[in-house]
């Protein structure tokens, strides 16, 4: 397996320290956001070194040891997200960038299938983080009572026990914690969090990544793309169970990894070849089908016998080529990850050329250092040998005094706690919000938006088939914000390494709410404000709302207008190049000069010699006597 892909030839060697030292500075720029908002880490690092050089040393700061599962993003010019191949050289990886320096966001690429068998607690606690960001945009699509629960223990582990001088009123609304907060979902979440009380912070974390890996969309990241004739978006996301897929608001497949035969890319179209044993969910891609957790009149119970005779193809358009490649390197990646037995067992593999016979195909090399499996054999090795390590001080514990006895379960303590409670973990606060407050001097029927969402609420309150509906999700439009727009911010100018930490959230959650963009400064969607503003504002703010997007929309108009004039201009810029360039050709080809080769060669050709007799000549004269009428000069 790559672990490092430059040049091990002087050649290349050479060439590539030249071009390191001459044509660009030695060191890179870098910021990391890590998975808190207000967490960010900056430092330079050398062109020459791996890109994997970059997240041992975030690793090292948050001392976390497990990190196989954690991987670096970015984000292009279009808002497409791609992982950084941790494999390249720093000097590779930066050309993706525009900016002199690269801001990268920390992300769990591969989420463990069981997180409660993790031993390094600062990496179950990121995984809690992760999973709290991921219930906050979206994509953590889970009913409303497993919502509510979610919630609650998320307020345990960050507030602790609940206490009636200090959680006054509806104190909830003024944390985020979902997508769509509704004062009844907020009532269901405040009476769960009563009844967890006297469970400890870690206890409760534990429990809510137990629950929450247990969700059909546990570590679902969507990737948006389209079937080729429909113009409904599709999204597509890999996981430790398979592979999602969703069109506009059902779910139209889940393939597990045994039934996945073949993923191939060209160009734009990505294609999945599944197996003839396939029992997924086909649906059209507009009926009301099941989505969540297979329930739902449309669960993948029966299925048309013509579809399984033979393998299913399924084809959809990516946005760009780059796209399809990523998304293509995405889900071998996973599959690799979780169903290999070692990281050296994973073959290359190639893309279907777009040209065969002419141009070669993409070739997929696995990024990563160690296996799931890799992973837990590890583990389990490590905790056997803690165990002998104890069973060997017992015994040696009953042959020693008592004073031998007391330094050896020292030791003993000392060598069996690297990975249990030893690292300190430091967690962050909660994302606040402004809570939401009474309007008793507003009329019944002046709620007109309110009251839908109220009726949204409780319809989320009722019982089994509706509890089933998302409540992360009214719609399932909402998916576009739940994909990361991560937004470059301005790179620090401090020639010093610099950690940011949060310690004061309440600020950070006011930028936050701040930004101008109508989006989260952590690439979010503005589905939170949004869904803020219409479930508990009052008309006037509404309507400031709808003035805001009036806005926005004069503001595009005139943008377009803009761009039209640029382009009629660039037009016409585009024509008077191309008019001088022929007047030029004509006058190297008509004007008469002391070469009689060139004289005797436009003579000869009637055509040739007419032009400059007829039309040529008596153009030359007329401007030569403008321009001497007017300027006087002599030509």
């Amino acid at each position: 397996m790559p672990q490092n892909n430059t040049s091990s030839s002087f050649l290349g060697r050479l060439t590539t320290s030249t071009r390191s030292s001459f044509m660009s500075p030695k060191d890179v720029r870098c910021n990391v956001h890590l998975l808190h908002d207000s967490d960010i880490i900056g430092n330079e690092f050398p062109r020459t070194q791996s890109a994997q050089t970059i997240l041992d040393y975030v690793c090292q700061l948050k001392h976390i040891q497990e990190k196989d599962f954690l991987g670096l993003r970015y984000q292009d010019h279009h808002k497409h997200r791609y992982w950084l191949d941790l494999t390249r050289s720093i000097n590779h990886v930066v050309k993706n960038f525009k900016t002199e320096s690269m801001t990268l966001h920390l992300r769990f690429r591969y989420y463990p299938s069981d997180p409660a068998r993790l031993r390094d607690p600062n990496l179950r606690y990121q995984l809690f983080v992760q999973l709290q960001r991921d219930l906050l945009h979206g994509r953590l699509y889970c009913p409303t009572s497993s919502a509510a629960e979610l919630a609650a223990l998320i307020l345990q582990a960050q507030l602790g026990d609940y206490n009636e001088e200090k959680h006054v009123g509806n104190y909830v609304s003024g944390y985020k914690l979902l997508l769509k907060q509704t004062p009844k979902l907020e009532e269901r979440i405040a009476n769960n969090h009563k009844e967890l009380k006297g469970k400890s912070s870690e206890s409760a974390e534990l429990e809510f990544l137990e629950k929450a890996s247990q969700l059909d969309t546990y570590a679902f990241d969507p990737y948006t793309i389209k079937e080729p004739h429909d113009t409904l978006p599709v999204y597509i996301g890999a996981s430790c169970k398979g592979i999602l897929i969703y069109t506009g608001q059902s779910r139209t497949h889940n393939i597990d990894w045994s039934e996945l035969v073949k993923v191939d890319y060209s160009g734009k179209e990505i294609r999945l070849t599944l197996s003839e044993n396939y029992r997924g969910q086909i649906t059209a891609a507009g009926t009301p089908t099941g989505t969540l957790n297979g329930h739902g009149p449309g669960s993948p119970s029966i299925m048309d016998k013509s579809l399984t005779k033979k393998p299913l193809t399924l084809k959809y358009t990516c946005p760009s080529g780059q796209f399809a490649k990523h998304l293509w390197i995405h889900i071998l990646s996973q599959q690799a990850f979780f169903n290999e037995t070692s990281a050296q067992d994973v073959k290359l593999k190639f893309s279907k050329p777009r040209i065969p016979l002419l141009s070669r195909g993409s070739t997929f090399r696995f990024p990563s250092k160690r296996v799931y499996r890799e992973i837990e054999e590890e583990d389990s090795k490590s905790i056997l040998f803690d165990k002998s390590i104890m069973e060997t001080s017992a015994v040696m514990n009953e042959t020693t005094t008592s004073n031998e006895n007391e330094e050896s379960i020292l030791n003993c303590s000392t060598i069996s706690a690297p990975l249990s409670s030893g690292s300190g973990v430091v967690r962050y606060d909660l994302l606040r919000q402004t809570p939401r407050v009474e309007q008793p001097w507003l009329k019944q029927n002046s709620l007109k938006v309110t009251t839908v969402h109220d009726n949204t609420a409780s319809s989320s309150s009722s019982p089994d088939n509706s509890e089933t509906q998302n409540n992360n999700l009214s719609k399932i439009t909402n998916l576009n914000l739940s994909i990361e727009r991560e937004v470059s911010t301005s790179p620090s100018t401090s020639p010093v390494p610099i950690v940011h930490t949060q310690q004061h959230s309440d600020h950070n959650s006011q930028n936050l709410e701040k930004n101008g963009n109508g989006k989260l400064a952590n690439g979010g969607g503005s589905g939170v404000d949004l869904g803020k503003k219409t479930v508990h504002t009052n008309g006037t703010t509404l309507i400031c709302t709808e003035e805001k997007q009036d806005s926005i929309l004069s503001m595009d108009e005139s943008l377009t207008s803009k761009s039209l004039i640029s382009r009629i201009a660039n037009t016409c810029f585009v024509f008077f190049l191309i008019l001088l360039l022929i007047v030029a050709i004509v006058i190297v080809l008509f004007e008469k000069s002391e070469d009689s080769a060139h004289n005797d060669f436009i003579e000869s050709h009637r055509a040739l010699s007419d032009l400059r007799h007829l039309y040529y000549e008596p153009t030359r004269h007329y401007v030569v006597e403008q321009y001497r009428k007017h300027f006087g000069a002599k030509i």
